[in-house]
């Protein structure tokens, strides 16, 4: 189902009201869901969807988290680097 879109309301809508009403057929392998067949799958795919969205938000997060520390180290990197090299520069002068 995370496939099929990000967002759990308009995922839903195409799984339970647009692919009944255009007589299609949608098979998720790994969250067990087939359209054709009714299973009980389709009480637990919204949980799914909203735990999918969630941890895509919690990804997210972390990776501006992390982009964020690199990017202030190697300011600071560079900060340091530039003041030794205008420190050398001085000295020899």
């Amino acid at each position: 189902m995370s496939r099929l879109g990000r967002e759990f309301i308009e995922t839903g809508n195409y799984v339970f009201k647009y692919f009944p009403e255009h007589n299609v057929r949608y098979i998720a392998i790994l969250d067990n869901y087939d359209t054709l067949s009714q299973n009980g799958m389709e009480d637990i795919l919204p949980f799914k969807a909203v735990i999918n969205d969630m941890y895509i938000k919690d990804i997210s997060k972390k990776i501006k988290s992390i982009r964020h520390d690199i990017f202030s180290k190697i300011k600071m990197l560079s900060t340091k680097l530039l003041m030794q090299f205008c420190l050398k520069k001085i000295i020899w002068l």
